[in-house]
C-alpha cells in the first residue's frame, strides 16, 4: 500500500513538472513570437516612413522641374514678345 501510494506520488511530482516545464517553454515562445512581431511592427514603420521621405523628395523635385520648365516658358514668351 504504501509502495503504491509511494508511485502514485512520484508520477504526480514527475508530471507536475513536466508540466511545469511545457508552460514555461510556453511562455518563452510567446515571447520569442512578442518580440519578433514587435520588430517586424518596427521594421515596417521605418520602411513606411522611408517611403513617405522618398515620395516628398521626388514630389519636391518634381515642383522644381515644374517651376523650372514654367521659367523658361515664360521667359521664351518674354523673347518672342520683345522680337
Amino acid at each position: 500500500m504504501w509502495e503504491k501510494s509511494r508511485k502514485e506520488r512520484e508520477n504526480a511530482e514527475k508530471a507536475l513538472k513536466e508540466m511545469w516545464e511545457k508552460a514555461r517553454q510556453a511562455r518563452e515562445l510567446k515571447e520569442r513570437i512578442e518580440q519578433e512581431l514587435r520588430e517586424r511592427k518596427e521594421l515596417e514603420m521605418k520602411e513606411r516612413e522611408q517611403k513617405k521621405k522618398e515620395l516628398k523628395e521626388i514630389t519636391e523635385e518634381e515642383l522644381k522641374e515644374q517651376e523650372k520648365k514654367e521659367r523658361r516658358e515664360k521667359e521664351e514668351e518674354e523673347q518672342r514678345e520683345k522680337r
